[in-house]
């Protein structure tokens, strides 16, 4: 045991439970983010491109605090003061019927976020990765969460430096985007079954 481990063995543990992460009541309704009070680490001192459980440390007090306060979770921002993601999930913001998410410098890339992205361009949709700034949630008229546990999850609240932004649950770029989704993975499990 030791901080550098080049002789240790490799050992592989499964775990699996049922995991209703998201409830359809509280999906329906759309979840409500608070600001988070911890912020993402730059690359410079971890690179986001790792899934590592240490990364999670952060995530795990700002939800905790988050759901102390009564919220369903928070909007971290990087370092550099722009919005992130939630603490276990990517974000997008619907600003003018175009579909914007942050540049992945300080988050995980995910895989789900990957595949809205694709999934928005074969739908018409365009898509803006870029810097976004915490005001320019009062421009965005949707808001969803995209993750594995997630899937793709709207927002409909977001709390931030004592103000009230609102979003439409269910909107049309929300709605075309997990239909497409829904289409895409039925065909995937259908495809593993065969």
């Amino acid at each position: 045991m030791g901080v550098i481990n080049t002789q240790g063995n490799t050992h592989v543990a499964i775990a699996t439970w049922p995991w209703d992460y998201i409830s359809a009541e509280v999906w329906g309704k759309g979840l409500r983010l608070c600001e988070a009070r911890y912020r993402k680490m730059s690359n410079e001192c971890f690179p986001a491109t790792v899934k590592a459980a240490g990364l999670y440390t952060v995530n795990t007090l700002n939800k905790n605090q988050a759901q102390r306060k009564g919220y369903d979770d928070a909007l971290v921002l990087g370092s550099r003061g722009k919005i992130a993601e939630s603490t276990s999930a990517n974000i997008f913001l619907v600003i003018d019927g175009k579909l914007h998410t942050p540049i992945p410098d300080c988050f995980l890339n995910g895989i789900t976020r990957q595949t809205v992205i694709k999934l928005a361009a074969s739908e018409g949709i365009e898509v803006m990765e870029r810097d976004i700034e915490p005001n320019e949630l009062a421009a965005a008229s949707e808001v969803f969460l995209t993750g594995t546990a997630v899937e793709l999850t709207p927002v409909s609240q977001i709390d931030f430096e004592e103000k009230h932004f609102k979003f439409t649950v269910g909107g049309p770029v929300e709605n075309r985007l997990v239909d497409a989704f829904r289409e895409l993975t039925g065909m995937v499990a259908k495809a593993a079954t065969v």
